[in-house]
């Protein structure tokens, strides 16, 4: 079997590669990567049989289709999984040529859009309160009344693909909020929500035909470098435990098939929603994964 992962140098696609090296199942496949190959350590890691380097997608879709085409004709590939979000979104939309297992387009289409996932669910209060504010409005005199909260707020990025803690930070106090604005430049607009104080928890959820076939969740402890991230978020786990949280499930169920009820859509792929909870220990999405991560 030939299997390509896109996104391959990056840290999930490598946790997705050794997986399949350890799985009986499929320990004799040849695994076939590509990736812009802005990280070098996927390269000169021996975790694949071979390497593309491929355009980004969201520089020049028709080259990046073309090429991925190429590169699945030549390699005789069987299937692709797709890591980074934005491909997903991509393949979601074209057909490749090969099988691969993703969430619908119109359902990825808003998941991956923070304000629209948000927009979407706010009337479910499946979400924590926010508002969508501009530079103009956190630093204009007004800020206080545009804000309307109670501290401590958290503000970050919500762009699509946007991960990681990205543009993130909780905000004890409106002279905070403004610096983190400031030192942000190349943000335009923030998503400013209540602040979440609870445990952290993600549930991965395999879907087919709108069936969902298997649920996993676990907390999120301590965070990769944490430290170094004035969010304390880098996006990876460094230590994490498998929890059976009834409500952490039940509530990442309802949120997906809310999403699928507006878009009239059936459910398939793999997904992981991301989950905190509240101060009355509520647990509320904070964001939906449409690819792999790296606990999956």
């Amino acid at each position: 079997m030939n299997i390509l992962v896109t996104g391959g140098c990056g840290v999930v696609s490598r946790a997705i590669a050794r997986s399949i090296r350890l799985s009986k199942h499929y320990s004799n496949a040849r695994i076939v990567a590509a990736d812009v190959c802005e990280y070098w350590l996927g390269l000169h890691e021996s975790l694949y049989d071979t390497i593309y380097r491929v355009s980004k997608v969201e520089h020049d879709a028709a080259d990046y289709n073309a090429q991925i085409q190429n590169i699945c004709s030549l390699e005789d590939i069987d299937l692709a999984i797709v890591t980074p979000e934005s491909e997903v979104v991509f393949w979601t939309r074209n057909d490749l040529g090969v099988p691969v297992s993703l969430p619908p387009p119109l359902f990825s289409g808003i998941a991956s859009h923070k304000r629209k996932l948000y927009e979407l669910l706010r009337p479910s209060g499946l979400v924590p309160e926010f508002r969508i504010l501009q530079r103009s409005d956190l630093l204009g005199p007004n800020a206080d009344h545009h804000i309307a909260a109670d501290y401590p707020l958290w503000i970050r990025d919500f762009s699509v693909g946007s991960d990681s803690g990205k543009g993130a930070l909780m905000a004890r106090d409106l002279e905070e909020l403004k610096a983190w604005v400031i030192l942000n430049r190349n943000i335009d607009e923030f998503m400013v929500s209540a602040y979440l104080p609870g445990r952290n928890f993600a549930c991965c959820m395999l879907f087919d035909d709108g069936e969902l076939l298997k649920t996993s969740s676990y907390e999120r402890l301590v965070y990769y470098m944490g430290e170094v991230a004035p969010s304390g978020v880098t996006g990876n786990i460094s230590r994490g435990r498998l929890v059976n949280e009834e409500q952490v499930c039940a509530n990442a169920e309802t949120a997906i098939k809310e999403i699928t009820r507006q878009t009239g859509e059936k459910m398939c792929g793999l997904v992981t929603v991301d989950l905190r909870e509240d101060r009355n220990s509520v647990p509320l999405i904070t964001e939906i994964n449409i690819r792999p991560v790296s606990y999956t």
